[in-house]
């Protein structure tokens, strides 16, 4: 019976081994850090005072994260050049700090987009939108003259390389390169409002309007490791339990 058990749990722990390195293969969902120093910021002219206070400007240190799950993708789309990946929004979002400001988007559209051309760049692009209630809270009052028909939030990180030689396929990767390997590794949050004109009733065209725009440099930008299911371990901690029962009987 001991050694019934012991054949089990061997072949358990071999099992869970596998599914650690599966997991942190699929991971679901991935997670990536990333930190850098804004570079730029602007906001819209209609505001009468900078709308954060003037706290926020060149060299402010910012951090944040964004997370999608490979296994939960709304589609794709393909193109001669690039593959862009689009995702569930329960799923995926992107959070930010700057200073005292925290930023986070996702209830609406995120995506990936994969770019390997074969005659010149290659790049990465992560992005979160969102639109609808609450966005734009952080700005407090809007003035009238700019706050149009809806507000639009976006977040994007952009890892561009002018070599070409970061990607050889399109396909989502697993982790990313160092940032080493990027010579332009730049992080954009911003706020838009945007406004439909209609100056003929057969014509109409949309007017997008910014309210501020941040942009910065990356330093860091890391994958977070995702754990195995915790009903995985449970399982396998009982079973490793067993043999230590067994061996003592066998005592």
């Amino acid at each position: 019976m001991a050694f019934f058990i012991k054949v089990i749990c061997t072949k358990t722990l071999l099992f869970l081994c596998v599914v650690s390195a599966t997991t942190s293969i699929q991971a679901a969902p991935v997670t990536y850090n990333f930190s850098g120093v804004i570079t730029n910021y602007t906001f819209n002219t209609a505001f009468t005072s900078d709308p954060f206070g003037s706290s926020i400007g060149p060299g402010t240190m910012f951090t944040g994260s964004y997370t999608y799950d490979p296994n939960e993708q709304l589609g794709s789309t393909v193109s001669s050049t690039s593959t862009t990946y689009r995702f569930f929004t329960s799923s995926s979002s992107m959070n930010v700090q700057i200073a005292s400001l925290d930023l986070t988007n996702g209830d609406n559209n995120s995506r990936i987009v994969i770019t390997n051309d074969f005659s010149g760049s290659d790049s990465y692009l992560a992005q979160s939108v969102s639109t609808g209630a609450g966005v734009g809270a952080e700005v407090g009052s809007i003035p009238e003259s700019i706050i149009g028909d809806s507000l639009l939030s976006f977040g994007t990180i952009l890892l561009s390389d002018s070599t070409g030689a970061v990607f050889t396929n399109m396909d989502l990767p697993e982790t990313l390169p160092s940032l080493d390997m990027f010579d332009n590794p730049s992080f954009f949050w911003g706020l838009e409002s945007s406004m439909i004109d209609c100056p003929d009733p057969d014509f109409c065209n949309e007017i997008i309007t910014e309210i501020y725009t941040f942009e910065g440099t990356l330093s860091s930008l890391s994958v977070s490791s995702v754990p195995v299911p915790a009903a995985v371990w449970l399982f396998g901690s009982g079973l490793i339990g067993l043999i230590g029962v067994a061996r003592k009987k066998k005592a």
